[in-house]
């Protein structure tokens, strides 16, 4: 069992636009999979930038749900530059 957890930093003038994308995208990705996702916002704040995190838990084949995420975030048409600056971190229970 993995649990996910995607998070990247965005100019702060660009959250209003970004998550409702980022929220359709995780839509996409739970009809494809079924895991439900959370979308998190960094309480503190970093000089003009936000850091959200998208968090996926209870992921049973990491393997199939890396590619759907995949393929929901080439379809979301994120802004390329957020779409780099995506990074994953994967944890499983010991």
């Amino acid at each position: 069992m993995e649990h996910w957890y995607v998070y990247f930093k965005l100019a702060e003038r660009a959250v209003s636009d970004v998550v409702p994308r980022v929220r359709a995208m995780m839509d996409t990705l739970c009809a494809a999979t079924g895991a439900r996702g959370k979308l998190l916002r960094r309480v503190d704040s970093d000089h003009g930038a936000a850091t959200l995190m998208e968090v996926y838990n209870r992921i049973d084949d990491g393997r199939s749900f890396g590619a759907a995420l995949e393929r929901a975030v080439a379809s979301a048409q994120l802004p390329p530059d957020l779409i780099a600056a995506r990074r994953v971190e994967r944890f499983k229970e010991f």
